[in-house]
């Protein structure tokens, strides 16, 4: 696969698997006796080509899909529908559909590589920092601890994670050593 899309590039990947299903979809009726509707793989093809090779491919699948239902329609269908103004706005409402998904899609996975690289720059510049630092969730379990935090508590990241702050963080009053309450509760 990555071979093929070094080859021929996202929107040439996008276009031949389009071509595939379309030559599946046209080529069962002739071998056997049956119809094939691969309209559900397309549309999964529409959104594995935006996840993965971004909007540019969804968006080529899309309107290739859209000028496939419209072209079958119009010319190829045992039954041909008229071009009307009627035809025409369900066209323009699928394909306004089509590239809403196509969108969402793109987005949705720009979004989860742009907060997987903001994680990991935070995590490298926490880890980096001179001073003690561990974070936690909303309830006070813990998530991250920097090298000196391991240093000072004494316990290592994978020895703490998802236990409570109290637990690895303990207060304590300087003269007495007797329990402080922690001021994080």
């Amino acid at each position: 696969l990555r071979r093929a899309r070094r080859l021929l590039g996202p929107n040439g990947v996008a276009v031949v698997a389009y071509g595939l299903i379309l030559l599946i979809t046209f080529a069962v009726p002739y071998l056997f006796s049956f119809n094939l509707d691969l309209t559900v793989v397309i549309i999964i093809v529409m959104i594995t080509s935006a996840w993965y090779g971004g909007r540019g491919p969804g968006l080529v699948v899309a309107i290739l899909f859209e000028l496939t239902i419209d072209l079958y329609a119009l010319f190829i269908s045992p039954k041909p529908v008229p071009f009307t103004s009627r035809f025409a706005i369900f066209a323009f409402n699928r394909l306004l559909l089509f590239t809403s998904v196509v969108w969402f899609a793109s987005s949705r996975r720009m979004a989860e590589d742009r907060l997987k690289r903001q994680r990991e720059l935070l995590r490298g510049t926490l880890a980096s920092i001179g001073d003690a630092v561990i974070a936690t969730d909303l309830e006070g379990r813990i998530n991250f601890i920097n090298s000196t935090a391991e240093a000072l508590t004494g316990w290592t990241m994978t020895e703490c994670a998802k236990r409570p702050l109290d637990q690895v963080f303990q207060l304590v009053n300087e003269t007495t050593r007797a329990p402080v309450e922690s001021p994080f509760a």
